[in-house]
């Protein structure tokens, strides 16, 4: 099971702690596994939409819930498996945790059986995926201004296993295993 491999490796490497893009050098051996083993397990799949368009600062706030809410949708319709259920799983702090669009969404797409929405640091399948989606969201405004040794041999890493000198190559868009999307 997947938490038991992840909790394994947390012993193995010594990392207690929650996982994030964090200059800590310790977890630089533990997120390199953390990837060997999500890179390994056929089930594993990484699906991220990027927006590189900015709202402009007098939309109203009415207007942006919208514009997330229909990329929100998109991106799941997107990424779901065909003709199967799913189980969307939120972080607790997400903007959509507090909001009526996680039962608008359960409404509106057929295929979602459930919404589970948790606590980012007692769950270490959300803290793999927010981490790898930190790395996605760091190659938008400015890849360059990385400077720390940790975060850029972690960043290094995942886009040599890709094949890819960004994570936001169109290439990636039409990948299974690790699929973004920027609109």
């Amino acid at each position: 099971m997947l938490t038991a491999r992840i909790k394994q490796l947390r012993t193995q490497y010594h990392f207690r702690t929650r996982l994030r893009r964090s200059t800590n050098k310790f977890q630089l051996d533990f997120a390199k596994k953390l990837l060997d083993y999500f890179f390994k397990e056929p089930d594993l799949r990484f699906a991220a939409r990027v927006l590189t368009e900015r709202t402009a600062q007098n939309e109203t706030q009415s207007y942006r819930n919208e514009l997330y809410k229909f990329h929100y949708k998109q991106f799941l319709r997107d990424n779901f498996p065909t003709g199967k259920g799913v189980v969307i799983t939120l972080i607790k702090t997400s903007r959509f945790a507090a909001d009526r669009v996680l039962q608008e969404l359960r409404s509106e797409i057929s295929l979602v059986e459930q919404i589970n929405v948790v606590s980012v640091s007692s769950n270490d399948i959300l803290q793999m995926t927010g981490f790898i989606a930190r790395y996605v969201c760091g190659e938008a405004p400015n890849p360059a201004a990385l400077s720390n040794h940790t975060k850029v041999e972690i960043l290094h890493d995942l886009r040599s296993r890709l094949g890819v000198a960004t994570l936001l190559d169109p290439s990636l868009s039409r990948k299974r295993k690790f699929r973004i999307q920027t609109g």
